[in-house]
Formats: C-alpha cells, structure tokens, sequence
C-alpha cells in the first residue's frame, strides 16, 4: 500500500474559515510540468472575499487497486497527466484497499471532492467486486469502479449489485478510462439497468445461467461431477444412496439441456477454471 502525501495534501481543507463570507486561500495555482502541487502555496496564501465554490470543480482523488505494479504505475501516470483527477494512494490486495480507504478518508471528504476507487477483479486475498460491496457499506460516498481484463456477464451483474458505477475492460482506451473515471465521479452510474438485464438474459441463455435453476443439492453434485467423482463416490461423500445421486444427476442434466454427463463434466471445470482465473466465487 502506498499513500501519495502530498496528493492527499492537496485534496484536504487548507482554507481557514475568518468569517462567512472571507477564508483564506491561494491567489493563483502553481503548477510543476503540468503536475498539481502544493508547493509553495503556504507563501502565497491572502485574506480574500471567496463565492461558494462549485463540487464540480473540486479535484477528483483516485486511488487505484491493482496486485500488478506496472498496471498501476501506467494507470497513475495516464490519471496524474489531467488537471481534474489525482492519485492519491495504492494498493495491492483487499486487505491494503481497506486500510488505505479507511486512512484516506479521514483525511477527505468524498462529499466535497468526490473519491473514485479504481478495483481490480482478481487479487490475491480476494477480488474487487467483494471489496467494492465492503467498502460502499461503510463508505457510502466513495465511488467504485471495476476495472479487469476479463469481459464476464455474471461479473457485470456481481458488480452492479455490489454498488459499483462501471465496469471497464482493460483494452479500453486512455481517454475512455480518464472519461468513465470523471463520469463516475459526478455520480454517473454507467452500469445501467439495461445493461444488466443484457448480461442477465445472456446467462439465462447458457448453460452457467441454467445453474441457477439447480436446487442447492444438485449444484452440489454439478461440482463433484466436475472434479471426476462417480455416483459412487458422490454418494459417499454427500452421505447419500447412489440411487438418489443417479436421480439428482438426471434433474440437473435436463435442466441444464444436457444429455451427457460429459457436458456437465466440462461446463464444472471451465467454471472451476475461470473461478480460479479471476479469484472470484462466481
């Protein structure tokens, strides 16, 4: 986890509040090679009558979720080239993202400069769409974005009842990603409801939607079928006769409109696989 001081500097309250119409603040930006700082400004601070500033002016602070270095140090540097938006910390694993946004947001206020946190799926202790779900239960003003290479129907749907704004898929391009992120921080939510209801239908249409017409017991045994398990051994495990194993095998095969146990075989382990893939329980 890395906390960027001096971005959290900038985004904190420096004004002194002398009266209700009068604070002191800088008189002029200073700029370093197109970078926000702070430098200099405590020199340049001045009593001075201020209007009510705008929150869509306010800077935006983004702290980006991602296990792989390089992604977030690309990332950083694609965010920190514009004016509007500012990392202002990393991390690596759930555990991190926490610890980071509890620390940070004692330091912001998200309802005045807006705070998008930019989640990876897979982690190594987790995946982002549970942390996303965690974070906005105790941080109901932070403003979540997934951001992942893969393009998965049940993720999309998983994300938008976690409270996420978007889902980006990392081939996106620089200036859609800088987009969306500055989109989500006004609020915008972009995972709309027709688009859920798309990735809805579609896993209603495939086998993996199909699954979530199999009672508890029949998913059960889907998976054991899927780790190479026989009737046999599946009733031994689950305590069962093999008869009522050979009955639930045959349900769940025409719920799934399958006919080979093969199939079903197939479709456990490339969800097993993918499972593994992202770091997910879908």
């Amino acid at each position: 986890m890395r906390i960027d001081k001096d971005a959290v500097e900038r985004h904190a309250d420096v004004h002194e509040v002398v009266d209700e119409h009068t604070a002191i603040v800088p008189t002029r930006p200073v700029t370093q090679q197109g970078r926000k700082s702070l430098d200099g400004w405590l020199s340049l601070l001045t009593t001075t009558t201020v209007p009510p500033v705008s929150p869509n002016t306010e800077t935006v602070a983004v702290i980006l979720v991602d296990d792989h270095e390089v992604v977030r140090r690309g990332v950083a540097g694609l965010i920190d080239a514009e004016s509007d938006l500012d990392v202002v910390g990393h991390a690596a694993t759930v555990a991190e993202t926490h610890e980071l946004v509890d620390q940070l947001l004692t330091e912001i206020d998200p309802t005045s400069c807006p705070v998008v946190a930019v989640l990876d799926v897979r982690l190594p202790d987790g995946n982002g769409i549970a942390a996303c779900r965690e974070l906005k239960g105790h941080h109901p003003d932070l403003h979540c974005l997934i951001f992942t290479s893969y393009a998965d129907d049940q993720a999309i749907v998983d994300a938008a009842e976690a409270g996420a704004a978007a889902y980006v898929i990392k081939e996106v391009r620089s200036n859609e990603l800088v987009s969306t992120i500055r989109s989500v921080a006004e609020g915008r939510v972009l995972l709309d409801h027709a688009e859920v209801r798309l990735a809805n239908s579609r896993l209603r249409e495939s086998g993996e939607g199909r699954l979530l017409d199999l009672t508890d017991r029949e998913r059960s045994i889907f998976d054991l079928i899927g780790e190479g398990l026989s009737n046999r051994q599946i009733a031994d495990r689950l305590f069962l006769s093999e008869k009522t194993i050979k009955n639930n095998v045959s349900n769940l095969l025409a719920k799934l409109s399958m006919r080979r146990r093969t199939e079903a075989a197939a479709l456990s382990a490339r969800l097993s696989e993918r499972r593994h893939e992202m770091g997910t329980d879908f």
